[in-house]
């Protein structure tokens, strides 16, 4: 090939791998970028509708609306799939999941009560997002006094929520329903002051620590620990946290409370000491 041919044919390459260069740039600029999508409001569940006697995709949106309330505090948790099914004998989450692999969580309540269903999915939900454990725990009591903070909690921050995001549109003036509930829960239940706690668990302890569901004194405690997590909403990614510890059958509230805070991450150990503080203990000295 002659020097004249060879630089033609060497020229004429160099122009295509420009032009082939040009149009792959070309290509990836307009091509978009894969969105970062959002953590998804809830996580995976599903509703069973039977026995209810309302249609499952109102209930879905109605739980969806009350799940987030505190899911949007666990930015980077996981849970395992749960179906939401009726119950007649109170409102539970079983130990034993069912055929599927799923939690089962059953809430004892029908038609359009709808703030019925959300403070019972609230409480419910929170024993999920505890890693709740089967077996006697003396201090049991604890984590139900809790979940009926959730519950309390859940309630109004709906009330809140569905000022401009209600599930649908027409459900807006709901919002006081949901209010009056959890207020009526409130006014039902109190029985002591922040200042009056010691006492009050100096008084009952024995009986909470043989019944960790008595929901009046539950109630009662949760009414005081309702004004910390509403001051501190964050603080709700702790309980992640609470069932990872050793416990035994003479342990303490203190043992407890301190179990709980050595196992969660040093970010949320000061919102532990607040809430050990509002049932008077102290961790550290």
């Amino acid at each position: 090939m002659s020097d004249i041919r060879l630089a033609s044919y060497c020229y004429r390459r160099v122009i295509a791998l420009a032009a082939a260069l040009l149009s792959l740039a070309t290509l990836s600029a307009a091509e978009p970028k894969l969105p970062d999508y959002p953590k998804p409001a809830t996580p995976k569940f599903r509703v069973d509708a039977e026995g209810f006697g309302v249609a499952e995709g109102d209930i879905r949106r109605l739980l969806e609306s009350a799940g987030r309330e505190m899911w949007r505090f666990f930015p980077d948790y996981t849970v395992e799939p749960f179906v939401v099914t009726r119950g007649k004998e109170g409102p539970v989450v079983l130990y034993e999941r069912n055929k599927q692999r799923e939690i089962v969580m059953r809430l004892d309540t029908s038609n359009t009560y709808w703030a019925q269903y959300s403070f019972q999915f609230a409480h419910e939900f929170c024993h999920i997002l505890s890693g709740y454990r089967e077996g006697k725990a003396p201090n049991k009591w604890l984590e139900e006094t809790l979940c009926e903070v959730a519950s309390l909690y859940t309630l109004r921050a709906m009330a809140k929520s569905w000022e401009t995001s209600p599930p649908y549109p027409h459900w807006k003036d709901y919002r006081l329903a949901l209010k009056e509930y959890a207020q009526r829960r409130i006014d039902q239940y109190r029985q002591t002051d922040r200042a009056g706690v010691p006492a009050f668990l100096e008084k009952n302890e024995k009986e909470l620590r043989a019944n960790g569901t008595n929901r009046e004194m539950n109630s009662a405690l949760a009414i005081i620990l309702l004004e910390d997590f509403e001051a501190e909403p964050t603080g709700w990614e702790a309980i992640r946290w609470i069932n990872t510890g050793p416990r035994g059958p003479d342990d303490s509230l203190r043992t407890y409370l301190l179990h709980w805070r050595r196992s969660a991450p040093e970010k949320h150990r000061a919102f532990i000491d607040r809430i050990a503080g509002s049932l008077g203990q102290k961790l550290e000295p």
